[in-house]
């Protein structure tokens, strides 16, 4: 019994056959011809990402765009910063006894030439000159202050000693006015902040 011819097989819509898997070569290596079966996984080359072309992978513990790093001194400890910030106002503090002094200065030289009255030999010349050099230790004292704070917050061992001992010195004022304690206190307090443990480090640079 012969077998029946085989009538041609099921055409496209524009008449031609049906493309069969490896029937056409490849245009290029991993390139398919047209109507040809494409390999698993194919993807075009017009989208293919090169890797040069990739972005930086973005920093899951960094700071949003938007969010802005908090300024800090660079390289300065916590505790030393802080030490020089209770230094100046120490600073402050003394600057603002000497302005208020300076208000008081016909008070102050009435009532020291009241009590001079029973000294004649002292005159008012004398007293004037007292005041100013009152006044001239003030500014010498402020810029002592300054002078230790910046230093300090630099790191300088010798700003910190220095520090030290006008703190000492200081306490003597402890039986002042209530400005006068402030004052001290605050000075003292940002002399104790540079010895503590964590500021150490910083000094033996």
């Amino acid at each position: 019994m012969s077998t029946p011819p085989q009538g041609p097989g099921p055409q496209d819509h524009d008449g031609s056959s049906p493309a069969v898997p490896g029937q056409f070569p490849e245009i290029a290596p991993g390139v398919p011809r047209y109507g040809q079966y494409a390999p698993e996984g194919y993807v075009p080359p017009n989208q293919q990402v090169q890797p040069n072309q990739a972005g930086p992978v973005p920093d899951p513990h960094s700071p949003p765009p938007w969010q802005p790093a908090a300024p800090t001194p660079a390289g300065v400890p916590a505790l030393v910063q802080r030490g020089f910030v209770m230094i100046i106002a120490a600073a402050i503090v003394h600057l603002a006894i000497s302005v208020i002094g300076l208000f008081q200065i016909p008070q102050m030289r009435s009532v020291v030439l009241d009590s001079m009255a029973q000294f004649p030999e002292l005159n008012a010349s004398m007293v004037d000159t007292v005041i100013t050099l009152s006044f001239v230790f003030n500014a010498i004292g402020l810029a002592l202050y300054l002078l230790v704070a910046f230093n300090i917050r630099a790191g300088k061992r010798w700003a910190r000693m220095l520090g030290t001992v006008l703190a000492v010195l200081s306490l003597t004022m402890l039986v002042g006015s209530p400005f006068a304690i402030v004052q001290v206190g605050l000075g003292v307090l940002g002399i104790v902040y540079c010895w503590l443990a964590p500021s150490r480090e910083y000094f033996k640079r």
